[in-house]
């Protein structure tokens, strides 16, 4: 379902809009597969003494995707300060980087730390480990995984918080503030 809407208070009004959306979608689909079952039944019953009913997930009418349009989406000063609670307290910011050259996980394996670096496919193409910051570091540059120095200073961190999780028996998660 796509809906446009002309004005659009994003923080009172949007929520409850698409809330209502999706109620109408699922009403629309209940009652589609409601009505499809008794055709079926009916048709069944007429033609040959047993019936057949939707009763198989894949044979459902499902809901689809909800697409909300706003023309003009807007936050009154009156709600500023609710929402910028409501971000500090729900909102992580996770950085991405669309590198040609492919992504990077970085992960602790024992005594290692381990950078994998995959194509835009998803296809592995390189594993680097090192023991500590300054050895993967220098591997990193040696070997230019990417040429986005954005990007190599995202890896930069990333690998400096491995090592000080290495260091401090931490659990490390990539993209998670220690």
């Amino acid at each position: 379902m796509t809906c446009y809407i002309r004005s659009n208070d994003m923080y009172r009004a949007w929520p409850l809009n698409a809330f209502g959306l999706r109620m109408i979608q699922k009403n629309v689909c209940v009652e589609l597969n409601r009505r499809i079952n008794e055709d079926i039944l009916r048709e069944n019953n007429d033609n040959c003494k047993f019936g057949c009913k939707i009763d198989t997930k894949e044979d459902m009418v499902e809901m689809g995707s909800l697409i909300i349009i706003s023309h003009s989406a807007h936050i009154y000063n009156e709600n500023f300060k609710d929402v910028e609670l409501i971000i500090k307290d729900h909102y992580k910011f996770t950085p991405c980087y669309d590198d040609p050259n492919g992504y990077y996980t970085i992960s602790l394996n024992k005594d290692l730390i381990v950078i994998q670096h995959y194509d835009i496919k998803g296809k592995l193409m390189r594993e680097v480990t090192g023991c500590d910051f300054n050895e993967l570091s220098t591997k990193l540059v040696e070997n230019l995984l990417t040429d986005d120095k954005f990007h190599l200073m995202y890896l930069g961190r990333e690998i400096f918080k491995a090592d000080f999780c290495l260091k401090h028996g931490i659990e490390y998660v990539q993209d998670l503030e220690l």
